[in-house]
């Protein structure tokens, strides 16, 4: 190679180099830039939003709610440890409760279904009031289906016998297709039935049990702890919103125990029925219920107040041609 076309080489990969530290050095100042960018356009100020005033003389109901998630977690020593230190009001009974669901929930992860069974046929009256038994069927059908993965046809067969027929009427489809299943036991797993194997009906059966336990024994089967916190940052962003919208146009949110804004949540978070005065818009409260009127049409009471001039006059339903005075309003309960 000649010394012109080694300095031309050279020459080039020089300008090469330089356009790369160049490069990089553009987009290291951007980078940065968009770190403080993040900041600036994504602060959450929760200064600006907290009431201290609101946590003042909770927290009695603060620990009580940090023992309850150690409890529904089956963290037992940690729950003790918490109730010695502390004032903690939570019912012995609560903590026995909790103690013998996870007696059964241990043997279920483990795939013995004998003490899930054992409480759900003790309490077959209550579970048929709530859900029609059915857990109940679904622990028998994890069980024949249990027996028929192992092989084991004649004892599958005569489980089902056994158990599937108080079932008939409830879950007649669901048991004709688990007697079909058993003409493939030889190969179950490349079957059509393939999709009743696995561990998903198992993690499916462990949930409902632990719903359908505490429902019965009237326990929180999720911590209020979590469920809180959920709530909290599911709302967080809505409420630094309005807080920044108030504060712009200089004005007081003054009505006590609503929120400005509609803060949707998902429905695993929602407990309650929640209305809405179709005329006002506004929800109900204690102070404000709802009322059915005689025509079937339900109001606030502060609408049905105004329109009754209140009940010094008759007035038309907003919904229909039917007339009323608010004394033959009702109040509904939800």
């Amino acid at each position: 190679m000649t010394n012109n076309a080694l300095s031309a080489l050279s020459r080039r990969t020089q300008e090469a180099h330089c356009q790369v530290l160049e490069r990089h050095k553009t987009f290291q100042s951007a980078l940065s830039r968009y770190g403080k960018l993040l900041d600036k356009r994504y602060r959450l100020d929760l200064d600006s939003v907290g009431d201290a005033a609101a946590l003042h003389g909770t927290e009695q109901s603060m620990l009580e709610a940090v023992c309850l998630h150690f409890l529904v977690h089956g963290q037992f020593d940690l729950a003790d440890k918490l109730i010695q230190e502390s004032v903690v009001d939570v019912p012995a009974a609560a903590r026995e409760n909790y103690v013998q669901l996870f007696e059964i929930l241990t043997p279920l992860k483990e795939r013995n279904l004998a003490p899930a069974l054992s409480w759900a046929q003790a309490n077959t009256q209550l579970l048929a009031d709530r859900t029609g038994r059915q857990l109940e069927f679904a622990l028998h059908r994890l069980q024949y289906l249990h027996l028929l993965s192992t092989g084991d046809v004649q004892a599958a067969v005569a489980y089902a016998r056994a158990h599937f027929s108080r079932f008939g009427f409830e879950h007649l489809k669901d048991i004709q297709r688990l007697m079909g299943a058993s003409l493939y036991a030889s190969r179950l797993e490349s079957s059509p039935y393939a999709g009743m194997l696995g561990d998903q009906p198992w993690l499916d059966v462990e949930r409902l049990f632990r719903e359908e336990y505490c429902a019965a024994l009237g326990l929180p089967s999720d911590s209020p702890l979590y469920t809180s916190i959920a709530v909290g940052t599911t709302a967080i962003p809505s409420i630094i919103k309005m807080s920044q919208v108030v504060r712009t146009n200089r004005t007081e949110w003054t009505q006590q125990d609503e929120l400005p804004v509609s803060i949707p949540m998902p429905d695993a978070v929602r407990f309650h029925s929640t209305f809405v005065c179709p005329v006002s818009k506004d929800y109900g409260t204690p102070e404000n219920p709802p009322m059915r009127l005689p025509c079937g049409h339900v109001i606030g009471h502060e609408s049905l107040m105004k329109l009754s001039n209140h009940d010094q006059t008759r007035f038309k339903c907003p919904y229909c041609p039917s007339e009323a005075s608010a004394s033959q309003a009702m109040r509904v309960y939800f």
